[in-house]
């Protein structure tokens, strides 16, 4: 079979007006495929974790598929009965059958949600409590005595608790790069993050005034659990292979996967697909020409000087100047956003505040807590939905379907505070854990997940801490607003006005955060649906999807169905997009990203 015409991957990564998904292995002659990879085998010295035929085989099964066996024996050998079980596995995991290293990953990464949420509770609860110790005034006894209504204490609660995601937003979220470069490695940056909770809540701890508080807001037990344990996974191994330590990318793979032939594989197409990336930050028309006529063979000496070239501040630009990249920053942002929208941080971080209707200052309101306690359980059960479905149906189908679902809920919420004065706990708590289940397996998963897979490789950690503060800084004008808004406008005004923000943030998804579907078999495939321009894709979504859904979903039932067909935006390369793209190219029809 001859090697795919290649689309050039400059235009892939920067203006895929074809919303083309590209594998650049299959760009390689099959007859090529055993001597480059035996070069690179020997080249990267990895004879001691792995034989050159299987990494050969393990190129033919990425560039290929199944396909690569079954039609060119000669070249890549037959699969295994092992083999080809593992291969049929991978389509059926369920977290009961994950490998040993998986269990353990998923295991850190809940020791560090637990930190977050353990640090919320805290918050929560001492929020009754600390105000009255320390001399301020509770919300609930602040009268409007000022001309501005507004207590200066009020202010003084809301700012201690916004200080928490102020502080995260505006230096700990970009600490997290340079971090990961210096201490070398993933692994080692959450250590660190972990180490400074665990030093504040010790701090915490001998706080005498609001302003003590103010600066150590934080709990140590499940930070020393993470500081424990965050050493016994595996570092990543597309961090590994970015940094060049091939052997250590292949035993970590391995490990996941579980065979050697897969491992081969991911190892190899993470390469190839990194490779492409470097394409996207040359700085002139010269060195794109230069690395599109020597990739996928673009040498370690090439790669480095073309990642070299980022510094951390240039990093940053590049969130913003690179079209692929500027996308993807921009989709984080909205997801982001979008669960700020939602209301539900109301709820997680100002849970007293939001119910406590006279208590007395200092005074903790059982009922408010065993609200939150609610709100917390629904939110742990309600979120393990989404890992049946988030690979499934996409992340961004089940972040729509959540904000949806939410909107009913949260109003229904909102008026049960009108029903009785104070309100009945039993009504609001009913529509509360409805809301936080509609919440949980999407708006509560997916933001995080779809940031931290939709960047570049080389500007993935910075491009996480973009969009990582853009969370917290939210959750900050939250916390610091609230408190105000609750006296301005009331429970009800409050979570009605949330509400409409959320029926906002929906439309805003809807249009602008594409999609991570059956067609994405890989983080690196994000390159090319990034490279679609925005405009397109909301066009897309405008002239395609709404007539479609209008169609199916109202005129269907009525009887009055046009029939009308939704086509996928996006489909991976054949010889006949390339041959249409070549000739359009040559006809000048390309047109400026956005």
């Amino acid at each position: 079979m001859p090697p795919t015409t290649r689309i050039p991957f400059h235009q892939l990564l920067s203006n895929n007006r074809l919303r083309v998904i590209q594998n650049p292995l299959r760009c390689i002659p099959e007859g090529e495929v055993e001597e480059s990879f035996k070069s690179f085998h020997a080249e990267n010295h990895l004879s001691s974790v792995i034989d050159s035929k299987t990494l050969v085989r393990g190129a033919h099964l990425a560039a290929r598929g199944r396909e690569a066996f079954t039609l060119e024996e000669d070249a890549a050998g037959d699969l295994t009965e092992v083999e080809k079980a593992a291969i049929q596995d991978e389509e059926k995991l369920s977290i009961w059958t994950e490998c040993r290293e998986v269990k353990i990953i998923n295991l850190t990464c809940f020791l560090g949600s637990i930190v977050q949420g353990w640090v919320q509770g805290a918050i929560v609860a001492a929020n009754q409590v600390w105000p009255g110790h320390l001399g301020l005034t509770t919300l609930s006894q602040a009268g409007p005595t000022e001309p501005t209504g507004l207590s200066r204490d009020v202010w003084a609660f809301a700012a201690t608790n916004a200080i928490v995601y102020f502080a995260a937003s505006s230096v700990g979220a970009f600490l997290c790069d340079p971090i990961t470069e210096i201490f070398a490695g993933r692994r080692r940056a959450i250590f660190v993050a972990a180490l400074f909770t665990f030093i504040a809540s010790v701090g915490e701890a001998f706080v005498s005034d609001w302003k003590a508080l103010f600066a150590w807001r934080f709990s140590f037990i499940p930070a020393l659990l993470l500081l424990l344990f965050v050493f016994v996974g595996s570092e990543s191994p597309r961090w590994l292979i970015k940094k060049e330590r091939y052997n250590q990318a292949y035993i970590v793979l391995l490990r996941l996967r579980g065979n050697p032939l897969l491992a081969a594989r991911d190892l190899v197409l993470i390469w190839a697909q990194l490779r492409v990336e470097t394409i996207i930050f040359s700085p002139t028309d010269g060195d794109i020409i230069d690395l599109e006529n020597r990739i996928p063979y673009l040498d370690s000496q090439v790669y480095r000087r073309e990642i070299g070239l980022s510094g951390y501040a240039r990093r940053i630009t590049q969130l913003f100047t690179i079209p692929r990249a500027r996308r993807a920053t921009f989709a984080s942002f909205v997801v982001m956003i979008a669960q700020q929208m939602t209301g539900v941080n109301v709820f997680a971080f100002l849970a007293s505040t939001l119910f406590e209707h006279g208590e007395q200052s200092g005074k903790a309101d059982r009922g408010s807590l065993w609200l939150f306690f609610g709100f917390g359980v629904a939110n742990f059960l309600s979120s393990t939905i989404g890992y049946f479905y988030i690979d499934s149906k996409g992340r961004r189908w089940l972040l729509m379907l959540s904000l949806a679902a939410m909107f009913p809920f949260l109003l229904a919420t909102a008026f049960s505070f009108t029903a009785n004065n104070p309100p009945q706990q039993g009504l609001v708590a009913t529509f509360l854990v409805l809301y936080t289940i509609a919440y949980s397996p999407g708006a509560g998963v997916v933001p995080f997940l779809y940031s931290s897979e939709i960047f570049p490789l080389v500007l993935r950690e910075v491009g996480m801490a973009w969009a990582s503060a853009v969370s917290w800084m939210g959750a900050g004008i939250l916390c610091l607003c609230v408190p105000a808004l609750i006296r301005t406008l009331g429970q009800t005004g409050l979570l009605c006005l949330f509400a409409g923000l959320d029926a906002l943030a929906l439309c805003l998804v809807w249009l602008f955060a594409p999609g991570t579907g059956r067609q994405v078999a890989t983080m690196e495939d994000m390159n090319y649906i990034f490279g679609v321009a925005t405009s397109r894709h909301v066009q897309y979504q405008i002239r395609d999807v709404a007539p479609y859904c209008v169609d199916h979903y109202i005129r269907r039932p009525l009887g009055r169905q046009k029939g009308l067909k939704l086509e996928d935006l996006y489909h991976h390369a054949t010889e006949d997009t390339n041959e249409t793209t070549n000739t359009e190219s040559q006809n000048g029809s390309a047109v400026s990203p956005p």
